[in-house]
């Protein structure tokens, strides 16, 4: 039942650095300020840039304080909604659960989000106590979001229907919708972007050799690579292994040979990524990464309307249809990711047929104004 006047406190991490769990939670707040509803924003990002995801650090330790400190500021008042993105590490779990014990003390509605996948593989590599305290602590919420009803099964060690699970996807904040995508002329390259942060994982490598391995074999095919580098979940020396991993990328496709066909942007946002985007052909991203769910520029490549090649892997099979909008491949196998790239550049007619069906897709699932009214009444309990 909804609650009248009821305030949102909202949990979570917001940019920098742009994460798909920072993009996603910064979407919830602009949904939730634009309905009009009062609210408070306690931010959990960081600044510590040589802390890898989930280990400890000083600067981390006195961030998270600082975090506490607010909510409990707000905590104490009445007739509140906590709502909580909920971290994959024992660090973050153990901050998590102040969070989730301080609302349920103070008797607020409390709405969890599992933004991104893996909870249950990380859960399921944790002792048998470890586990009956995080099923007791995410069982004192109302919901449990998920991003796909593939990413249900996260909340497998919890007791069935408590909390309640309810499934909303992903949407883009921006209602762009490329309507009228190009179409690749004969003689033009087909372009490939692989836009995400770039961890190995995310199979940018795998993009790379399956682009060259085309480009030697004589078609006209350039890449473009877009997004920071950041470590994997369980890479400890964080900063070194990020500079090193992207010194020896960039001399890669930067050697004489390779930089005729490919191309290296960094972090591109507004009116650049809008241009890149525009002229993208395909759009590939062959992920195994630990923690995906339902990658946000995946979306946004539907929204322009490109064929994608990806990975049958945590979300993705809801945003791509083998052989309708793109095409699947498995995990580290540039050669089928060359493959499918030369089928498109053989067939014109099929990656034009391609980029209709990404945006049926898109236009179908994925619109933001349904989604956003979905998480709003999710969050604040009204019908």
């Amino acid at each position: 039942m909804m609650v009248k006047n009821r305030r949102a406190i909202l949990i979570g991490i917001l940019p920098p650095p742009i994460t798909g769990q920072g993009i996603s939670f910064t979407t919830s707040v602009h949904f939730v300020k634009e309905a009009g509803i009062s609210h408070s924003v306690v931010n959990l990002g960081t600044n510590d840039e040589n802390r890898s995801v989930g280990s400890f650090s000083w600067q981390r330790a006195k961030e998270v304080l600082y975090s506490l400190g607010h909510y409990l500021l707000l905590v104490w008042r009445p007739n509140q909604v906590v709502y909580l993105c909920l971290a994959i590490s024992k660090i973050g779990f153990a901050r998590d659960f102040v969070f989730i014990l301080l609302g349920k003390v103070f008797g607020h509605r409390i709405v969890l989000h599992m933004l991104g996948g893996g909870y249950d593989d990380w859960l399921k590599g944790q002792s048998k106590i470890f586990q009956k305290i995080v099923s007791l602590t995410l069982g004192c919420a109302s919901i449990i979001i998920v991003e796909s009803d593939l990413l249900k099964n996260q909340t497998c060690l919890l007791k069935p229907g408590k909390p309640e699970i309810k499934v909303i996807h992903n949407c883009l904040t921006d209602n762009y919708v490329n309507t009228n995508p190009k179409m690749l002329q004969p003689d033009e390259p087909l372009r490939v972007l692989f836009l995400s942060n770039l961890i190995e994982s995310k199979g940018y490598w795998d993009v790379f050799q399956a682009v060259k391995s085309l480009h030697n074999a004589g078609y006209n095919v350039r890449v473009d690579f877009c997004g920071i580098f950041i470590s994997e979940p369980h890479e400890k020396e964080a900063i070194n292994s990020v500079n090193h991993k992207k010194e020896a990328f960039l001399q890669t496709i930067r050697s004489a040979e390779n930089m005729s066909f490919m191309e290296y942007h960094g972090l591109v946002d507004g009116d650049a990524k809008h241009q890149i985007f525009e002229k993208a052909d395909v759009f590939a991203l062959p992920t195994y990464y630990p923690k995906e769910g339902q990658p946000l520029s995946m979306l946004e490549a539907l929204s322009y309307g490109l064929p994608i090649i990806s990975t049958s892997y945590r979300s993705i099979p809801d945003m791509l249809k083998d052989g309708m909008n793109g095409f699947f491949v498995n995990p580290r196998s540039p050669q089928e990711i060359s493959e499918k790239l030369e089928t498109l550049i053989k067939c014109p007619s099929l990656l034009a047929s391609m980029r209709s069906a990404s945006l049926a897709l898109y236009q179908e699932q994925f619109q933001r104004s349904t989604i956003e009214k979905r998480l709003v009444q999710t969050i604040m309990d009204t019908k």
